[in-house]
């Protein structure tokens, strides 16, 4: 008798109120239901069955299984939307169907209201509309679906009057209209539909326009912060153009409320899509950002062609408003090409095309198709316009026939060799009409070629134009000139499309001809090592034509070339010496080494020879040292360098080549060798690279050398004329200073070293600069004799004197170290003894060191002298090694220094020294004596018992400051001496008349001192005169 479950309610209107008790519930237990809008019903067990009682309610009515409430009083749609989720659970009820509309008027038809809310509102669109039309877009169901037009009474929706957002039943007909949102009315609700549809509002996002400020308001008034959702009654306040309006937060699924919509205030603003316009000739700008859509007033920027700008801006509807680009009038677009018409630029062909590539980086137009020329013709239909065509040079392309009209073309002038349009067609036309243009925009962009390659093959000569630039290919402007057999032609490249263009009306057919198949048609080949003797004309050559040249170089011979079947025969046989490189001819010397003189006088000699001049060789160009044409001979900086400072000089002077060679600031030639260039002393042997058949035959210079502050130049012609190859400068140059000049010469070798200087490198290397004065070292090896003599050879040079001075010979031994030297070979020096008697006389070696001075009277010092009585040890030599002087004999040979001294040079001698027991027997004639005159003097000892202390002596005449030099000496005669008798009374081993004469004799030494004063006793004075340093002393 129990019953398993809950009861079933007999309407959706009713609702199981909660009860706890569980199932069985047992016979007679009673459940309650509550209706809308009436009171309780019951359910009872009943044998195991639930009787209920029904819902009945005027203010319910059931449609599709759900429940529909009518809200029981009046009021706005939003206290409708309220009354509904709050009684009911649910919202305003959707117009689903006529029959919904049918049933909903049955039902609440005992009520006396004439209308009943429903959903949608669209408080919040620019409900402006004023047509059945235009209103009813704007109707949807919530999911986006169009509400039927049948579902509204006739004439609506109409938005009359003005804004009506909300839609209401109308009781009379059953029917919709729109209506104002704050009329009252009751409201008919979908009983709880909220379990289906609810939540809060998600921020507001109308497309309004100027929005300047949007703020939340909670119940109690408090502003809220920002969110993602709203709670109900939330009230929005959004200002723009300075006013606000209201809205509130019914939740979903109708959202925000608006009494007054926004769109009336601030306008509504549709984003655009990112399907841009399309703009004739006219492309995106590469800055365009990539949206999904893009905000009005948004302005997007095309590129236009011929350098101009367009827009599109996004207007409020979601729009694109476009700004066509400035020049549209001259713009005409074909099949995704842009072309510009020239309208009012009239000119030639050649003209119009240039004009093309300066202004659009296009060509003129290539009308491509008779659809083409009509479209182009609605718009230029009364003038003729030159287009991509020129008949002057052939391409082997060919126009259709139906772009013509009929007749044409025809070339009825014999020179109407370029294509123009006129009434939709093309003609032939003259080259140099003044007529408008048709251009290509960035059609250059796509030229496959841009350049030109060489002239058509069919001209003769093609190959032997005369270029304003190089090529091919030939850069467009490139002009190009044919002297041909029958004429000049002349043309110029256009580049792209064109490729060459000739003048008109002269046709290249006219003056150069079609080639015989077996004519030459290029030039002959180049033989840069050999010289054409006979004139070459322009190209073609006839088959058979010969050429004769003269090849080099040293043994030279006549060859010919021919022209056999369109290919050169013959020419100059080769020399395993020419080389060519880079188009020209060179002669490499490496059989014969010599000095840069020498080498540039034999490539002087070769056919139109000189020196090559230094280039980017390669590494190898030849197996031995050979000069090349540099040298820095006049560069002040070459002769004070050292080390890399020298390397620097000659990479400045070679820029951009570079030297290899570690060098001195003696090597100031340049030479090449396998590895590159380097820098030679120009004495050293080396061989030669010789430029020949240069076409050079001028070799001259400038009148003068170049200056340089260690030379000064001694001769000076005049100034302003060249002067010819070989010429002669003659140069004094200083060498360790200013003291040491040696004269030498700059010769004119012409190009490329000019002037080159003959810079006495070994001469300056034999010289030092020492108190004031200049020495000049010999290394041959000759006596005291010939060495003054062969200083004597040299203006106002002699046998350097010797020098009291450590710091001299201590500057000789540095001199010998330094020039590799042999220090045991001593340097003889300008002093001598020969005819001084007390030297073969003195006992101490004080006393004969004493003798030896200098010519400032200073006695020498340091000095390792070796006393000896012997004549043949009275010549003086420094000991390099030990830089002591020592008195050696005067045949001994050594170097020797000439000292350069004009104030005490004197290659005289005057009185022949007095010299006790000789006699002068020649010369008789009266002094001065030049230099190496002999005398020859005889001498007799006045105490020869024997007979043998009697004989000759010679004295040569040095000159200064040797004066006479005796070079064996002098003969000392044995003094007369006691032998041994009684003290007092001495017993001479001569006669009396021999003692008279030594009694004589001794006066005569007495009366050597000028000074002594009669009856003076003289053996208080034993001193000896500087000016008569042979005399004894008195006590002597």
């Amino acid at each position: 008798d129990s019953c398993d479950s809950l009861p079933t309610a007999l309407s959706p209107c009713a609702t199981l109120e909660t009860t706890s008790a569980q199932a069985p519930f047992p016979h007679g237990t009673t459940l309650s239901f509550s209706c809308f809008g009436t009171s309780n019903v019951e359910s009872q067990c009943h044998n195991g069955q639930w009787l209920t009682e029904t819902c009945s309610s005027p203010y319910t009515f059931v449609y599709d299984g759900r429940c529909f409430y009518r809200t029981p009083e009046a009021q706005s749609f939003f206290s409708g939307e309220v009354s509904c989720q709050t009684l009911a659970n649910g919202h305003l009820a959707q117009p689903e169907s006529l029959q919904f509309l049918t049933e909903a008027k049955i039902a609440f038809q005992i009520f006396s209201d004439s209308q009943y809310y429903v959903g949608p509102q669209i408080t919040y669109q620019p409900y402006s509309c004023n047509t059945v039309e235009g209103c009813l877009e704007f109707w949807k169901y919530l999911n986006a679906t169009q509400v039927p037009l049948e579902l509204f009474d006739s004439g609506e929706p109409n938005n009359n009057p003005a804004f009506q957002p909300c839609v209401a039943l109308q009781k009379n007909n059953g029917l919709l209209q729109d209506t104002r949102c704050n009329e009252s009315s009751p409201a008919i609700c979908e009983v709880n539909s909220m379990q289906t549809v609810s939540g809060d509002c998600d921020a507001v996002d109308l497309p309004l326009c100027g929005v300047t400020g949007v703020q939340y308001i909670n119940t109690q008034g408090d502003s809220v912060v920002t969110g993602s959702t709203f709670d109900l009654h939330t009230q929005v306040a959004i200002t723009c153009n300075g006013q606000s309006v209201t809205g509130r937060c019914v939740g979903k699924p109708y959202l925000w409320y608006f009494p007054h919509s926004p769109t009336t205030i601030c306008g509504v603003c549709f984003p655009c899509n990112s399907t841009f316009p399309e703009i004739p000739c006219a492309t995106l700008d590469v800055g365009t950002s990539s949206l999904a859509s893009y905000e009005p007033s948004t302005t997007i920027k095309y590129n236009c062609a011929m350098n101009t700008t367009a827009t599109a801006t996004c207007k409020n509807s979601g729009e694109w408003e476009v700004t066509d680009c400035p020049n549209r009038a001259q713009l005409f677009d074909f099949g995704g090409k842009c072309y510009f018409v020239a309208a009012t630029e009239a000119g030639s062909w050649l003209k119009a095309e240039k004009n093309c590539q300066e202004v659009s980086n296009g060509h003129l137009a290539f009308p491509e198709s008779t659809d083409w020329l009509d479209q182009f013709n609605q718009q230029h239909s009364s003038s003729a316009f030159y287009v991509a065509t020129h008949l002057t040079f052939p391409d082997g392309s060919q126009f259709p026939g139906d772009l013509f009209n009929s007749g044409s073309p025809t070339n009825a002038d014999g020179a109407s060799h370029c294509g123009a349009v006129l009434n939709g067609k093309m003609q032939d036309a003259p080259c140099n009409e003044l007529y408008r243009h048709v251009c290509e925009i960035d059609a250059q962009s796509s030229d496959s070629s841009p350049d030109c390659s060489f002239p058509n093959e069919y001209i003769c000569n093609s190959s032997s134009f005369n270029f304003s630039q190089s090529g091919p290919p030939f850069p467009i402007g490139t002009t190009a000139e044919l002297q041909c057999k029958n004429g000049l032609l002349r043309g110029e490249c256009l580049g792209g499309p064109f490729n060459w263009y000739f003048e008109v009306p002269d046709h290249w057919l006219s003056k150069c001809g079609v080639c015989d198949p077996s004519d030459c048609t290029t030039p002959p080949p180049p033989m840069p090592c050999a010289y054409n003797t006979t004139e070459i004309h322009e190209p073609p050559f006839s088959h058979g034509e010969t050429l004769n040249y003269t090849c080099p170089v040293h043994a030279v011979q006549n060859a010919t070339l021919a022209c056999v079947n369109t290919t050169w025969v013959g020419g100059c046989t080769s020399d395993p010496h020419v080389l060519t490189y880079n188009g020209e001819c060179y002669y490499l010397e490496t059989d014969s080494e010599d000095t840069m003189e020498k080498q540039e006088s034999f490539c002087h000699n070769l056919y139109q020879g000189h020196l090559a001049p230094p280039i980017p060789f390669p590494s190898g160009f030849t197996n031995k040292t050979v000069y090349v044409g540099a040298h820095l001979t006049f560069n002040d900086a070459i002769y004070n360098c050292s080390g890399t400072d020298c390397d620097s000089i000659w990479s400045e002077e070679l820029d951009p080549l570079t030297i290899q060679s570690s060098i001195h600031n003696s090597t100031k030639c340049l030479a090449l060798d396998p590895n590159g260039f380097i820098a030679l002393d120009c004495l050293s042997p080396a061989g030669a690279l010789c430029r020949v058949v240069t076409g050079r035959n001028d070799f001259s210079c400038p009148d003068q050398p170049p200056s340089l502050s260690k030379c000064s130049q001694i001769t000076n012609p005049g100034e302003g004329a060249q002067v010819s190859y070989g010429a002669k400068r003659l140069m004094s140059c200083s060498c360790e200073s200013e003291l040491c000049q040696q004269k030498t010469k700059a010769i004119c070798t012409g190009y490329p070293m000019y002037w080159y200087l003959l810079y006495p490198t070994l001469e300056c290397q034999r010289k030092f600069a020492f108190d004031g004065h200049c020495y000049g070292v010999v290394r041959q090896q000759k006596n005291v004799t010939d060495a003054a003599l062969y200083c004597n050879n040299f203006p106002a040079h002699f046998l350097a004197p010797a020098m009291a001075s450590t710091l001299y010979t201590q500057k000789v031994h540095d001199f010998y170290r330094t020039r590799n030297m042999n220090t045991a070979v001593p340097l003889l020096v300008g002093n001598h003894l020969t005819h001084t008697e007390s030297a073969y006389t003195l006992e101490t070696q004080p006393e004969w060191d004493a003798l030896w001075m200098d010519e400032k009277n200073d006695v020498l010092v340091p000095v390792s002298m070796n006393l000896s009585k012997s004549p043949l040890s009275k010549c003086l030599a420094l000991d390099v090694e030990s830089q002591r002087y020592i008195n050696v004999d005067c045949s001994t040979e050594g170097f020797f220094a000439c000292r350069s001294d004009s104030t005490k040079f004197n290659a005289t001698c005057g009185e022949i020294p007095t010299v006790s027991d000789h006699t002068v027997l020649s010369p008789n004639a009266l002094e001065p004596y030049s230099m190496s005159t002999e005398a020859t003097l005889s001498y007799s000892c006045p105490n020869d018992v024997t007979g043998d202390e009697a004989g000759q002596k010679t004295a040569i005449c040095l000159g200064y400051p040797l004066d006479w030099l005796f070079p064996d000496g002098i003969k000392i005669c044995q003094p007369i001496t006691t032998i041994g008798g009684r003290t007092g009374n001495p017993v001479c081993k001569t006669s009396p008349t021999d003692y008279l004469h030594a009694i004589q004799l001794m006066m005569k030494f007495l009366n050597g001192n000028s000074n002594r004063t009669p009856g003076e006793d003289v053996l208080d004075k034993p001193t000896r005169t500087t000016a008569n340093p042979q005399k004894i002393s008195y006590r002597e």
